[in-house]
């Protein structure tokens, strides 16, 4: 008996696994050099934008009450600003990610296992899932 495979759910179960991983690591994992001990780019802004909103709340707690609604408004408009900065920099990183995943597609199923960022991934998913499973004591 000849039997087909059909490939697309394959295909598309794949990919959909590669961005769920995507989403779930930090990006600092993806480099296939270790980033211990290193503080990454993205690391450094997330941490400056924190002391910014931290400082921006202090100023506007403590302002006066006629001033707090500018304060607000500034604060919010920032708070905007980042996040839609944010999903354009994932929605990058996700088509990289893609990319990425298609060559591997299309390289065979054995280029996936032999590709430091995948090795890398799949090694901190293992360490999550069985941390996860894990029986309290």
């Amino acid at each position: 008996m000849n039997t087909t495979i059909n490939k697309t759910p394959l295909l598309r179960s794949s990919i959909a696994f590669a961005a769920m991983i995507a989403v779930w690591t930090p990006a600092s994992s993806w480099s296939a050099e270790p980033t211990e001990g290193k503080e990454t780019k993205m690391q450094a802004e997330m941490r400056a934008q924190d002391t910014e909103f931290t400082a921006a709340v202090t100023t506007m707690n403590s302002a006066a009450p006629d001033n707090k609604l500018d304060l607000v408004a500034s604060l919010v408009t920032r708070l905007v600003e980042q996040l839609t900065a944010m999903h354009v920099q994932n929605a990058k990183m996700e088509e990289k990610m893609m990319k990425h995943m298609m060559g591997h597609m299309e390289m065979g199923k054995e280029s996936m296992s032999k590709c430091p960022m995948m090795k890398g991934m799949a090694e901190k998913f293992d360490a999550d899932h069985a941390e996860h499973h894990e029986k309290p004591e």
